[in-house]
C-alpha cells in the first residue's frame, strides 16, 4: 500500500497516523531490508571465514580492495540516492509515469557510470593498490584479487540501482529476495572456488572473488527482470527526450554521494595509516569491519526505510505523519542497536574465532569490537535521523556533518593517536566520530523544521 492509498484509508477510518498503521509501515519496509542486510552480512562472514584460513596476508588483501569497491560505490550514491527518494516523492504523489521517467533516467546514468570506471580500474589496479604502500606480498595477492573482483561492479550496480529504485516504490521485498538468491550462490561458490571440489581445482583467494562475480551476475539478471517488469514497458530511446531529469535525479543525490564520497577518502587515508603498522593490524582492522557489521545491519534497514517513508508522506502532503514515521523509528533504533551492540561488547572473541584460526589477529580485532560496540548507538541512530532528512530532501545536511567529523576529528586525531597506540589509537578516534556526529544530527534533528523543507513533488507534478 502506497501512502496515497493509506491517506484515502485513513479518512474513511478516522486513524490517521495511528501507531498501529505507522508500526506496520515500518515493519512492511524496515525487515526486508534488515533481513537482506543480515543476509549479505552472513554471507560476508561465511567468505571472510574461509578466506581466513588462507592467513592474515589474503585478510589484509581483501580489505584493501574492498576500500576501492566502496570507493566506486560511492560515486554511484548519487543516482542510487536520488532515486530512491525521487522515487518515493513521485509515488507519495501517485505519480507512475513520473517514476518511470526518473527509472529510465537512473539506468541510463549507470551503464555510462559503469562503462568509465570498471575497464580502467582493471587495467592500472596495481597502481590503485600502491597508493597504500602495502607490503610487496599484500600488494602481489591484492592485485590478482583486484582484477577479477573488478568486473562483478557493473552487476552490482544494476542491483543496488534496482533495489533503490524498488525501495523507493516501497518495495523493500523484492530486492531481499534477490539478495538471498545471490548470497546463496555466492556461499556455495565461495567453498567450492577457494577449497575445490572434484574436478574443480582450488583457487584460494582468487576463487573468492571469481565467486563475487558469478553471484552478483545471477542477481543484476534477475533485477533487470524485476526493473523492466515494474516499469513496462520501459524504452530506453525516450530517455534522451528528457535530460533535465537526470540532472534532477544527480541534484538531490550529488550530496549523498559527496557524503559516501568524503567517508572513502577518510576511510583511505584510515586505511593507508594501519597498512604502515603492518599485515596483523591490518587484518585484524578488516576482521573487525567485517564482525561490526551485525550490529550496524538492522539499523540500515531503518535508515533506508526511514528516506522511502519520509519521502512518500511527504510527496502525499502529510508532513506530519512523516514526523510521527521518524519518531517511531528512532525508538526502534534505540532498542534494537542496544540488543545488537552487545554482541560486541560481550563476546568479541567468540565471535571473531569464527572468522580466523590466527590468535593474534583475534586479540588485536577484539579491542576494535569492543571500541565500536560503545560506538555504535550514537552512529545508528544518527542513520536514522540522516535517513529523515534525505527522505525531505535535504541531503547537503548529512554530507556537511560528515565531513565535520571525518576531517576535524577522525583523521587529525587518528594520526595523532595512532603514534603513542597504534592501532588502537586509530580506533579510538574512531570511536570519539562517531559520538561526535551524533551530537551534531541530534542538534539538526531536534527542532523539528526538517519535515517542513519544501518536498520536491506538488499535486503528482515535478517542481
Amino acid at each position: 500500500m502506497t501512502l496515497t492509498d493509506q491517506k484515502s484509508s485513513d479518512k474513511q477510518n478516522g486513524a490517521a497516523g495511528d501507531m498501529t498503521v505507522i508500526r506496520r509501515d515500518i515493519l512492511r519496509l524496515a525487515w526486508p531490508v534488515t533481513v537482506e542486510n543480515i543476509l549479505q552480512m552472513t554471507v560476508g562472514l561465511v567468505a571472510m571465514a574461509m578466506v581466513g584460513r588462507l592467513g592474515a596476508t589474503s585478510i589484509a588483501a581483501v580489505g584493501l580492495v574492498n576500500r576501492f569497491t566502496q570507493l566506486i560505490w560511492a560515486l554511484f550514491a548519487a543516482i542510487g540516492t536520488g532515486s530512491t527518494v525521487l522515487i518515493a516523492q513521485s509515488t507519495g504523489a501517485g505519480n507512475q509515469e513520473e517514476s518511470r521517467r526518473i527509472a529510465r533516467s537512473s539506468l541510463w546514468m549507470a551503464l555510462i557510470f559503469m562503462s568509465a570506471t570498471t575497464l580502467p580500474v582493471y587495467l592500472f589496479a596495481r597502481q590503485a593498490l600502491m597508493v597504500f604502500n602495502p607490503q610487496p606480498d599484500l600488494l602481489a595477492v591484492a592485485t590478482s584479487y583486484f582484477r577479477i573482483s573488478i568486473w562483478s561492479v557493473p552487476f552490482m550496480v544494476i542491483t543496488m540501482l534496482t533495489a533503490s529504485i524498488l525501495r523507493g516504490m516501497g518495495n523493500t521485498r523484492t530486492p531481499m529476495l534477490i539478495a538471498l538468491g545471490a548470497n546463496v550462490i555466492n556461499a556455495a561458490c565461495q567453498y567450492v572456488l577457494i577449497f575445490g571440489l572434484g574436478s574443480i581445482p582450488a583457487m584460494g583467494l582468487n576463487g573468492s572473488a571469481l565467486a563475487i562475480v558469478i553471484a552478483q551476475a545471477c542477481g543484476a539478471l534477475v533485477s533487470i527482470g524485476v526493473l523492466f517488469r515494474a516499469f513496462y514497458p520501459l524504452s530506453f530511446l525516450s530517455a534522451t527526450k528528457k535530460p533535465g531529469m537526470s540532472r534532477k535525479v544527480l541534484k538531490v543525490g550529488v550530496p549523498a554521494a559527496a557524503e559516501h564520497l568524503c567517508w572513502q577518502v577518510a576511510a583511505f587515508i584510515v586505511t593507508r595509516l594501519i597498512v604502515g603498522l603492518g599485515n596483523i593490524p591490518m587484518a585484524a582492522h578488516q576482521l573487525g569491519l567485517q564482525a561490526e557489521a551485525i550490529s550496524y545491519m538492522p539499523s540500515a534497514g531503518l535508515g533506508i526505510a526511514t528516506t522511502a517513508l519520509i519521502g512518500q508522506s511527504l510527496g502525499a502532503g502529510r508532513p506530519q505523519l512523516a514526523k510521527k514515521y521518524a519518531s517511531e523509528l528512532v525508538r526502534w533504533a534505540i532498542v534494537i542497536t542496544a540488543l545488537a551492540a552487545s554482541v560486541l561488547l560481550f563476546l568479541p572473541k567468540q565471535f571473531l574465532s569464527l572468522l580466523t584460526t590466527d590468535r593474534e589477529v583475534i586479540e588485536l580485532a577484539a579491542v576494535y569490537l569492543m571500541l565500536m560496540g560503545l560506538g555504535q548507538s550514537p552512529q545508528n541512530i544518527a542513520s536514522v535521523f540522516n535517513g529523515a532528512l534525505r527522505g525531505a530532501g535535504d541531503t547537503r545536511t548529512p554530507m556537511y556533518i560528515a565531513l565535520a567529523g571525518l576531517w576535524f576529528i577522525r583523521i587529525p586525531l587518528a594520526m595523532f593517536l595512532s603514534k603513542p597506540f597504534g592501532v588502537k589509537g586509530v580506533w579510538l578516534a574512531i570511536t570519539v566520530d562517531l559520538f561526535f556526529r551524533f551530537f551534531l544530527s541530534l542538534w539538526r534533528y531536534l527542532p523539528g523544521n526538517w519535515y517542513k523543507k519544501p518536498r520536491l513533488y506538488t499535486e503528482g507534478k515535478a517542481v
